[in-house]
């Protein structure tokens, strides 16, 4: 096959391996030459060129190893491990003169006549609320928002050219947009200077069935360097253990030395189920007295 690997094709000639079938290259069209081959050995290697010399394709036959092109390569790395401009891209519908009431904070949107102060085609981000305060995240190029640029549709309440895609990663071409749904461990960046999920990586997981962020995908149990100081020092809390901690009010130290009954533990908002240390000194004796469940006082003379 050294007929195919060493000479560009530039006319339409007979080969030992194939024929160079049509020929487009010409002063009037790109230099491109279409190539078909028969039947070609395993392990040789057949490779197409453009008029200048260029390789457009090298492939060594029976290898699997078939080259490719740019836009191919992009098509299967759409949502993974990409930049996108806004998490929760949500709508580009026309609006009646201002801009859409009843947003959550961080939904993003396409202005489309929304009046005065806005710009159609910039894409925009609801950054804070009450009074609500729209960023420009990507400013529109003639118009529209530019080509390329991407962003996760909202999960839920998408509308306009969004509805019915929420979770994909949607990109702005030429035509309008297009819309990639993620598999599960998808990545991807939001960039978008100005965003309140600027520079947050989130993570496809498909239960739930939406973008998570990186860090809150690592189950708890899993985390490493669980312990601090001393190893062995620190240990985790099951829930219920967690729930009666929390129940522990901090000691209190009755300057009044009022008899710590139930009347003045309830009075000191101490409900069934509450414990903890209460100080007082009565008779030039101090109390501690231990507070349990169902409003039982157990005191200590001490």
């Amino acid at each position: 096959m050294a007929h195919a690997k060493d000479h560009a094709l530039n006319s339409t000639s007979d080969h030992t391996a194939g024929t160079a079938s049509t020929l487009l290259g010409t002063s009037a069209a790109p230099a491109v030459t279409e190539v078909s081959y028969g039947t070609a050995a395993a392990g040789s290697t057949i490779v197409q060129r453009d008029l200048s010399g260029d390789v457009l394709v090298a492939d060594n036959v029976g290898s699997g190893a078939a080259a490719v092109n740019k836009n191919y390569v992009d098509s299967l790395v759409t949502g993974h491990r990409a930049p996108v401009s806004v998490r929760n891209l949500k709508s580009d519908a026309a609006q009646a003169g201002a801009p859409p009431a009843g947003q959550a904070q961080g939904d993003a949107w396409v202005v489309n006549n929304w009046g005065g102060g806005y710009t159609n085609g910039d894409l925009v981000e609801l950054t804070s609320t009450g009074p609500d305060v729209w960023t420009v995240i990507v400013t529109q190029v003639g118009g529209v928002v530019p080509t390329g640029t991407r962003a996760i549709v909202k999960t839920a309440g998408a509308a306009g050219s969004f509805a019915g895609q929420g979770t994909k990663i949607a990109q702005k071409t030429a035509i309008g947009w297009s819309f990639t749904a993620p598999n599960d461990g998808d990545q991807a960046a939001v960039v978008g200077e100005g965003s309140i999920y600027e520079n947050q990586m989130y993570i496809f997981d498909t239960v739930p069935g939406n973008w998570v962020v990186m860090g809150s995908a690592v189950p708890h149990n899993s985390l490493s360097g669980l312990d601090g100081g001393t190893p062995g020092q620190y240990y985790h809390f099951t829930s219920a253990q967690h729930t009666e901690l929390a129940k522990m009010k901090a000691p209190v130290v009755d300057a009044a030395n009022n008899v710590p009954t139930e009347a003045v533990l309830t009075g000191l908002g101490w409900v069934a189920g509450d414990y903890g240390f209460y100080r007082t000194t009565t008779n030039s004796k101090s109390w501690w007295v231990w507070y349990r469940a169902a409003l039982n006082v157990d005191s200590v003379q001490m």
